[in-house]
């Protein structure tokens, strides 16, 4: 029993002991709504109920704020210090007049002091708060009374701040005007909820927006409320907090590295994406994906060009690549190997034929897992080659010979000679031009307008014959039905 005695003894001197930092101090304002921190229990609950509630009642008259810490140790930090510390990291006061008052004991050092805001420095300069310690307070404190003492010094300061001669010292600042950050935040608030407004009605109108449960594969889009809270919440919210910390230089890199950041973030979900598609969309449908959002990366540029030095190049790289960055087996979803060598053990002979006249370029991957193959095939730019309507091969060229110029008084006739080389099927079609008009373009070149006339025939063993169209698509001529 009596060993039990000494432990509780001990427990209870070490918690006395107790060392406390700025950092450490329990700021009971936020956690029970207290302007007394008494962790130690130095004084009486009945005392910090009393403080409490005469606390209240002058902030609520003159809108002053008061905050009472009792603590057994500091350790060796400089008492003025660490007021002075614990006044701005809980700011305690109006924000914009600074009208508050710290009332600090430290039981091991023997000290108490009153700290002031400028708000109160004027009716409570230092001579007044070291009158109030040692003739209301001190005497209290020396006769082993915390709790005398604490309400002693605590009446005069009340009586002082409450004095009505004093209120318009003391409120002098309590409906502060904003300052120029405030202002910027609040325009910069303001005028990003337009800004956004504007683009998010387009992109809705547009249907940019992921929709839940989309199975489309080339889409970097946010949803809605990813939109919502990415681009509009968290920018509007950063303004407003940083605003408080009254910091310009805070505010605007804060905001410009977070923007950087959203474009930096479209940047990966657009390469993402892209690697994503490979092996599931056609090599140039992927290409033609991100050269369109590359434009999007030049617009930005200019506003944010930081982070567009860097990633610029290495986007333009990451396109070039495309061809030859490995892809996932759709079967088993292990990594593909490209085959460089053998490959027309994996092509036709007709796919053979156009990657000899490069007229297509086909990229051949293989699972190493489940051995499936995978053939990729990408139109090549190096010739011009359309398809022929016989074999189904890109290999049809064709030639213009001009036989009649165009004139005044009549028209002119161009031949077009098609020949296949890999089935060696030939067309001929006669284009005919239009009259030249007075002051008018020549269109004696191997162009045709609208309403040229044409028809076709066949020749070397041809079994087909008629007219057939043709359609447009990207600087190549291609027939309208694949093969």
């Amino acid at each position: 029993m009596k060993n039990c005695l000494w432990l509780f003894v001990l427990l209870a001197g070490l918690a006395q002991a107790q060392t406390y930092t700025i950092q450490t101090v329990p700021n009971t304002k936020l956690i029970d709504n207290s302007y007394v921190s008494n962790p130690n229990n130095l004084l009486s609950e009945k005392t910090v109920a009393q403080i409490n509630q005469q606390l209240a009642v002058l902030e609520k008259q003159t809108s002053a704020q008061v905050a009472v810490v009792l603590l057994s140790s500091i350790g060796d930090a400089n008492d003025f210090d660490f007021a002075q510390g614990l006044f701005r990291l809980w700011g305690i006061g109006k924000s914009g007049n600074d009208n508050g008052l710290l009332i600090l004991y430290v039981e091991d050092q023997h000290i108490v002091r009153i700290h002031t805001g400028y708000g109160l420095e004027g009716i409570l300069p230092d001579a007044t708060c070291k009158r109030i310690e040692m003739q209301f307070m001190v005497p209290h404190f020396r006769n082993g009374d915390t709790d005398a003492g604490m309400l002693a010094g605590l009446n005069e300061v009340i009586h002082i701040i409450s004095n009505p001669q004093y209120a318009s010292e003391v409120n002098a600042n309590e409906s502060p005007g904003r300052s120029a950050i405030e202002w910027f935040a609040l325009i910069f608030m303001i005028g990003w909820a337009i800004i956004f407004s504007v683009v998010f009605l387009i992109n809705l109108s547009m249907d940019h927006f992921k929709k839940a449960g989309s199975k489309e594969i080339l889409s970097a889009s946010l949803s809605v409320g990813q939109w919502l809270l990415l681009v509009l919440m968290v920018p509007i919210g950063l303004a407003y907090l940083l605003s408080l910390a009254n910091s310009w230089i805070l505010l605007l890199v804060v905001l410009y590295v977070y923007l950087d950041l959203l474009v930096v973030d479209k940047y990966k979900r657009v390469i993402a994406c892209a690697h994503e598609a490979l092996g599931k969309e056609s090599l140039y449908k992927i290409q033609h994906f991100m050269k369109v959002q590359g434009v999007v990366w030049s617009e930005w540029a200019l506003i944010f060009p930081i982070p567009f030095a860097f990633i610029g190049g290495r986007y333009k790289k990451i396109i070039q690549e495309l061809p030859t960055y490995p892809r996932l087996c759709q079967k088993c979803n292990q990594k593909m190997s490209l085959q460089s060598a053998d490959q027309n053990n994996f092509l036709t002979d007709k796919q053979q034929f156009e990657a000899k006249i490069e007229s297509a370029t086909y990229y051949i991957w293989q699972c190493k897992g489940c051995a499936s193959t995978l053939i990729e095939r990408n139109p090549s730019n190096k010739n011009y080659f359309e398809r022929c309507m016989k074999c189904g091969v890109m290999a049809f060229q064709s030639t213009l010979k001009t036989i009649r110029l165009a004139s005044q008084k009549q028209t002119g006739l161009q031949l077009k000679v098609g020949t296949c080389k890999y089935c060696n099927y030939t067309e001929e079609q006669e284009l005919i031009l239009p009259k030249l008009q007075k002051h008018g373009k020549n269109y004696n070149s191997d162009r045709t307008s609208d309403d040229s006339g044409s028809s076709w025939s066949s020749s070397s063993g041809s079994d087909s014959g008629g007219s057939w169209g043709w359609w447009r698509f990207r600087g190549r001529w291609e027939p309208a039905a694949g093969w």
